[in-house]
């Protein structure tokens, strides 16, 4: 749990520093630091919260339900689901299709303005799958080999 809850505040830390103010959950008065780093870096960062979204909740969810191996590894691949659907949602035909249906669907509407709002980028879903592998690598026990 703890090192999920790591990853996490690495996450928000760069989510910070990412993500401009107008799609960051902070006030646009705020200094906004990416404009201060060079688009190559920019580019890296973009996806880094998503990677490490998957990564820390998948690694929380397991040390809370994850007894086996199977429900460890179904819970990286939940968590990934969970990212890629979002993302998959950002994507302009979806955003057209989302007003004109989220009425009969009133849990989506809760998060309608942030999927018009936001930016389709197939580099997130990357980032959601390599944060599972990532997190089902650091679930899996290793055997140690003796000497």
């Amino acid at each position: 749990m703890v090192c999920g809850i790591a990853w996490l505040a690495v996450g928000f830390l760069v989510y910070l520093v990412a993500r401009p103010r107008t799609v960051a959950a902070f006030p646009a008065l705020t200094p906004d630091p990416i404009v201060l780093l060079p688009n190559q870096l920019r580019w890296l960062l973009g996806p880094v919260p998503t990677f490490v979204h998957v990564l820390a909740f998948s690694m929380m969810s397991a040390s809370l339900v994850g007894a086996t191996r199977r429900i460890r590894l179904f819970l990286c691949g939940a968590w990934a689901a969970v990212e890629i659907g979002f993302e998959a949602a950002q994507h302009p035909a979806f955003r057209q299709w989302l007003p004109q249906h989220s009425a009969a669907m009133s849990p989506i509407s809760y998060v309608q303005s942030y999927l018009v709002a936001g930016t389709f980028d197939s580099s997130d879903i990357l980032a959601a799958i390599l944060g599972a592998a990532c997190a089902a690598l650091l679930l899996t026990p290793r055997k140690r080999r003796s000497p």
